[in-house]
């Protein structure tokens, strides 16, 4: 299996893009939520390892639905457990021009105009049983 969590990362960070990125590990998040395998499960456990999970963390709190939590210790031996989550995004464009998107839907769209990706929805394009892949899970 770390043959084939190997191979994902590299197509993950084989995109230019940091937006380009966090959106394809997004859509195979999705996929394994969605897709069962061969032998008719859903899974997630190509996304719950210990080399994929990561990315997928990162970029849910890249578009704000994870929150990033720290732990921060005080004078007093205390510690202050602080949460953040991101409600605001930047996008620079080719141009220079930078515009601050406070809907994380709408900073996806804006950025992708800009990608070489292009990500589309298109459930025809399944594949057939014969090509998919069993897993043990």
């Amino acid at each position: 299996m770390e043959y084939l969590y190997s191979k994902q990362i590299e197509i993950i960070n084989s995109f230019e893009l940091e937006s380009d990125r966090h959106d394809f590990v997004l859509a195979l998040y999705s996929v394994c939520m969605n897709v069962p395998t061969k032998g008719g499960k859903i899974t997630d456990h190509y996304m719950m390892n210990r080399f994929v999970y990561p990315y997928l963390e990162s970029a849910l709190q890249y578009y704000g639905i994870g929150r990033t939590v720290n732990f921060l210790m005080q004078e007093d031996g205390e510690v202050n457990i602080v949460q953040t989550i991101v409600d605001k995004w930047k996008f620079t464009t080719p141009q220079g021009d930078t515009i601050t998107y406070t809907d994380p839907v709408e900073f996806q769209q804006a950025q992708s105009v800009y990608s070489k990706v292009k990500f589309v929805s298109n459930s025809a394009s399944m594949l057939p049983d014969t090509l998919r892949t069993s897993s043990k899970y």
